[in-house]
C-alpha cells in the first residue's frame, strides 16, 4: 500500500517536473511586473505508531507526521508577484497554499508589503513580511534554497510566528575596498498568533550580518511582549483558573507564571554559513528568554556538514534543544495536601488544577537530540529531489517535538511514551 502511494506521488512530481522545466523560471511583463514562485511536494512517516511529529509554533497547524505515510505536511505551492509602481516604490505579494489540519487547502497572503527604494544602499519596507529571526527565515518555505527536506525545527520552533506586520529597513554596504560587506536590518511590528499559540506585540529587533565570498556571520536580537488574543476560550479559561488556584494556595510566583498576557519575551540567534570549494559548514544557536513564565527559557542549536559531489550533496546535521525546568519543578513540588483542600471545597477541582498545572509547563519543555542524514540531488538549476533520515531522541522525560494527549487539545488517542523515533522524508522542490 505504501509503495503504491509513493509510486503515484513520484509519477505526479515527475509530471510537474516536466511541466515547469519547460517553462521559464519567472515571467517579467514590461519590466514592471514580475511573477515567480516555488513548490514542494513531500512525503514523510515515522516508525512509531503512537508518535505524531508537530512543532509547537505556527507550523503545528500544518505539520502532523505520523506512522502512516503522509503527503501534506511538507507540500506547498506559492506565487510571488512584484510590481514596480514607480522609480522609488514597488509592491510585493506572496500567496501560498498548503494543506491545513482542518482545511483541505489553506491559501493565504504570506507577504504583502511596499518597498521604498529612494535611499542609496538601503530600502525600507512596510506591510506583512517574514521576520528575520533565523538564518533561513527569509526563505524557510522555499525548499529548493536549502539542503534539508525542512530546516531544523529544533531552532525554528522557538518562536510562535515567523510572519510580522510592521516596518523594517535593510542597509547593505561594503567595508572599504575589502572583500567584506555587511547588512544591518532593524525592524518593529507585531506577530499574529495561531490557534492556541501565543502572538507577540511591540516587536523591536535587529539583524546584522558580515559577508564574505566564502562565509556569512549573522546575529539577531529581538524583544517583544506576549499576547493571548489567538488562544481559544478553553485555553484562556485554564490559564485563569490556574492563576486563581495557585494564588489561593499562596504560591503567587506560580500564579504569576501562568499570567502571560503583556509579559516580556526575548529571542537571540547567532549563525554562520561557510561555503568553501565543494564543502559546506553551517550552524545556528538560538536562545529564548521568557522570564518566570510557564513557557520555559530554551536554547537550541544545529550544525551541518555537507559536500557537493557533482549533482549530489550528501549532508549530516546534529541538532539539540534544551529547556529550563525551574518553573515545572516548582509546580511539581506543590504538596498534594493543597490539591486535596481544593477538592474538599469543590469536587474534582484540585485534581484538574494538578493535572493542568503540571501539564502546561511540561508540554513546553521539548528537549531532544536530532540527527539528520540526507542527500540533495539537483539534476539542473531550478529543481531538486531530496531524501533524508532523521533520528529524534527526546530527553529528560519530555516528548520532544511530538504531540501527546492533554485533554485541552482533545488528543486523547495519543499515547506516545517519549522513546526515540525514526523519520523518513522525501521531497521534490522547484522554483519558477
Amino acid at each position: 500500500m505504501i509503495v503504491k502511494r509513493l509510486l503515484r506521488w513520484l509519477l505526479f512530481v515527475s509530471g510537474i517536473n516536466l511541466l515547469f522545466v519547460s517553462l521559464s523560471f519567472a515571467v517579467t511583463i514590461d519590466d514592471t511586473f514580475t511573477i515567480s514562485g516555488f513548490m514542494t511536494a513531500g512525503a514523510a512517516k515515522v516508525n512509531n505508531k503512537d508518535a505524531v511529529f508537530a512543532p509547537d509554533n505556527e507550523l503545528a497547524a500544518f505539520y502532523e507526521i505520523g506512522h502512516d505515510l503522509g503527503f501534506t505536511s511538507d507540500s506547498k505551492i506559492a506565487l510571488q508577484i512584484t510590481s514596480r509602481i514607480s522609480d522609488k516604490f514597488s509592491a510585493t505579494t506572496q500567496f501560498m497554499g498548503r494543506k491545513k489540519k482542518t482545511v483541505a487547502l489553506d491559501l493565504a497572503a504570506e507577504w504583502a508589503f511596499i518597498t521604498y527604494h529612494g535611499f542609496e544602499n538601503s530600502i525600507i519596507r512596510t506591510g506583512r513580511m517574514r521576520a528575520p529571526l533565523f538564518q533561513f527565515s527569509d526563505f524557510q518555505d522555499v525548499g529548493y534554497s536549502y539542503l534539508w527536506v525542512r530546516p531544523p525545527l529544533d531552532v525554528l520552533s522557538l518562536t510562535p510566528s515567523s510572519i510580522f506586520d510592521g516596518v523594517d529597513m535593510i542597509y547593505s554596504n561594503s567595508i572599504g575596498d575589502s572583500d567584506y560587506s555587511y547588512t544591518f536590518q532593524p525592524f518593529i511590528g507585531t506577530a499574529p498568533g495561531t490557534t492556541d499559540i501565543v502572538g507577540v506585540n511591540d516587536m523591536m529587533g535587529f539583524n546584522i550580518s558580515l559577508e564574505h565570498e566564502i562565509f556569512t556571520l549573522r546575529f539577531m536580537a529581538l524583544n517583544s511582549t506576549i499576547n493571548t488574543q489567538s488562544l481559544s476560550p478553553e485555553r484562556i479559561s485554564v490559564l485563569e483558573g490556574l492563576q486563581e488556584a495557585y494564588s489561593s494556595m499562596g504560591y503567587n510566583d506560580i500564579a504569576k507564571g501562568f499570567d502571560v498576557e503583556g509579559q516580556s519575551g526575548e529571542l537571540y540567534s547567532l549563525s554562520f554559513n561557510v561555503n568553501w570549494k565543494d564543502n559546506v559548514f553551517l550552524g545556528e544557536y538560538a536562545h529564548r528568554k521568557t522570564g518566570d513564565l510557564y513557557i520555559p527559557v530554551t536554547d537550541a542549536y544545529f550544525v551541518t556538514l555537507a559536500r557537493r559531489i557533482g549533482k549530489f550533496t550528501p549532508h549530516f546535521t546534529f541538532a539539540r534543544t534544551k529547556a529550563d525546568h525551574t518553573f515545572a519543578d516548582k509546580v511539581a513540588a506543590v504538596p498534594d495536601a493543597y490539591y486535596t483542600l481544593l477538592d474538599s471545597q469543590s469536587a474534582g477541582t484540585g485534581a484538574l488544577i494538578k493535572k493542568y498545572g503540571n501539564y502546561l509547563p511540561g508540554a513546553y519543555i521539548r528537549e531532544q537530540r536530532t540527527m539528520i542524514l540526507g542527500v540533495k540531488y539537483e539534476p539542473q538549476v531550478g529543481y531538486d529531489i531530496k531524501l533524508e533520515f532523521q533520528r529524534i531522541i527526546p530527553e529528560n522525560g519530555s516528548k520532544g517535538q511530538f504531540l501527546e494527549g492533554d485533554g485541552v487539545n482533545d488528543l486523547t488517542n495519543i499515547d506516545y511514551d517519549g522513546s526515540p523515533v525514526n523519520m523518513v522524508s522525501i521531497c521534490f522542490d522547484i522554483v519558477f
